[in-house]
């Protein structure tokens, strides 16, 4: 008789053979073993059957749950201590239009609170209490790569809130078209940190020739084999912790990129003999060219300020410096064609912004040469209107600046011709412009109602020079930047001053 297999997991009631088999235990090696082989082939045999079944049920499951819960699981991690935070996970919220996956684009539009708004300041138990998450969002997207040079922009943005024009200037991802594009070269910097590090060991201290707002020049003496005599430098720093009761000025964004555009003009005005000449650059720090002395304190001696009706009451007109016609017309020429070679650069205009007798220095040959640039910026071309696009520098302070600085306005490369003014004014005086006043608030408020220093009317008759002086400094004061002249008609007609003086001194001594 053939009989029915028998399913392992069937279950009967034992015939009396078999409980007689139990009771009397049968010494048949060989046929327990075949038995065994079989019920494994039959279990093996099950759950291959069952196992697609099982997996489409746990995929279902899954899906449902994503449809439920907007796309997202949540679950917690466990710290050794008794705190818990939870991590948040997000997957591509499910279409429910088709079959595929649609992320919502309201999601990632600029400056979205998505990444987790992070301050790298503060520390993560002050950002996220006991509970919260402590992630970065994560979303799956075909268009990750622009989705994290955004995020990426805007985190640096947070570091340094206040400097984004500054970084923004340095990224290489576009996100956007704009109309005001930069030159090729505006960001392309030449560091040679290699021959900082080489020459520290040799460098001392020699002097500390002076600081300004956040950077102090040394003296260095350079003692490389090659050089046959001694040979002196400057090296530009930020200013350190010890520097007398000064704060000293960390590394951040603004700090580190205008030192990285000065080194970026000097370098492509290299060639000019009216520009420091620079020796190398890396990261915060400039090696550059060692002058004579300044100029400054020439032009204004004094305190430059005095009281206007003592002056007027004066039988000859006042000159507080020493100064003859030839040399401050010379002077003059000289800082009006040191702004002419960055506003003339065939590159592109390089705006000084930070014109100031402080700026010029003699050189050991006895010329004056431009020194300072961290300030400066450099003019982006319009593609559509073919003009140079304006600067938006925002608000400036001081008693030095053009009007349209004082006010936040945009701004061009006549900030530099109205401040020019302002020097020549210095040359004729030996005084600051509006040397009546001392509070800067005043001054910017005189400024921008349209008022302009006191000009002693006799330097209008006391010689040609002087006269020529005061006809450019007027027309350079002018309140619309689009009215003032242009720095080359200013060195022009400075050119033209300089030739028909010289002439008149060459007839009177004949």
């Amino acid at each position: 008789m053939i009989q029915r297999k028998r399913n392992p997991q069937e279950r009967s009631a034992p015939s009396p053979s078999s409980m007689n088999s139990i009771a009397t235990p049968v010494e048949d090696d060989d046929n327990s073993k075949h038995q065994r082989k079989s019920k494994r082939r039959l279990s093996l045999r099950h759950f291959k059957k069952n196992t697609p079944q099982f997996v489409l049920v746990l995929a279902s499951v899954i899906l449902v749950l994503l449809w439920v819960n907007g796309g997202s699981l949540g679950f917690t991690l466990r710290r050794r201590t008794s705190s818990t935070n939870t991590v948040q996970l997000l997957f591509p919220n499910l279409d429910k239009s088709s079959s595929g996956f649609a992320m919502p684009r309201s999601r990632y539009t600029y400056r979205t609170p998505d990444r987790g708004d992070i301050n790298p300041y503060r520390s993560w138990e002050e950002q996220y209490p006991e509970g919260q998450r402590i992630a970065f969002r994560r979303r799956i997207h075909q268009n990750d790569e622009d989705h994290y040079n955004k995020e990426r922009r805007r985190f640096l943005y947070d570091i340094d809130e206040d400097d984004e024009n500054w970084a923004s200037g340095f990224d290489e991802h576009i996100e956007e078209y704009h109309s005001c594009q930069p030159t090729n070269w505006k960001n392309k910097i030449f560091p040679v940190c290699n021959k900082f590090h080489e020459l520290q060991r040799d460098w001392g201290n020699d002097k500390l020739l002076g600081k300004g707002y956040y950077r102090a020049a040394w003296k260095m003496l350079d003692h490389s084999p090659n050089k046959g005599n001694e040979t002196y430098f400057v090296f530009k720093q930020l200013k350190l912790p010890h520097d007398d009761d000064d704060w000293p000025h960390l590394v951040h964004v603004e700090s580190l990129f205008k030192i990285q555009r000065e080194a970026i003009i000097m370098e492509r005005l290299s060639a000019s003999p009216r520009i420091v000449n620079i020796y190398g650059h890396c990261g915060t720090s400039i090696l550059s060219e060692l002058m004579a002395a300044e100029i400054s304190n020439q032009i204004i001696p004094n305190s430059g300020h005095d009281d206007e009706r003592a002056l007027n009451a004066l039988p000859e007109v006042p000159c507080n410096n020493n100064f003859t016609l030839q040399e401050k017309i010379d002077i003059a020429l000289a800082m009006a064609e040191s702004i002419a070679d960055m506003h003339g650069f065939e590159g592109g205009v390089m705006v000084n912004g930070d014109i100031h007798p402080v700026q010029w220095l003699w050189s050991m040959q006895g010329t004056v040469k431009l020194n300072d640039f961290n300030n400066a910026d450099l003019m982006d071309w319009n593609v559509e209107t073919n003009e140079f696009c304006k600067l938006k520098r925002g608000k400036w302070g001081g008693m030095y600046r053009a009007p349209e600085e004082f006010f936040g306005t945009p701004q061009d490369e006549k900030i530099d011709v109205y401040a020019m003014g302002n020097n020549i004014y210095t040359l004729l005086t030996g005084l600051w412009p509006f040397y009546e006043y001392s509070r800067y608030t005043t001054i910017n408020t005189k400024v921008k109602a349209g008022e302009r220093p006191y000009v002693d009317p006799r330097y209008r008759t006391h010689s040609y020079v002087e006269r020529r002086l005061v006809e450019i400094m007027e027309r350079m004061w002018h309140q619309t930047p689009e009215m003032r002249p242009e720095i080359f008609e200013v060195v022009a007609f400075l050119r033209e001053t300089k030739q028909v003086f010289e002439l008149e001194q060459r007839t009177a001594s004949e």
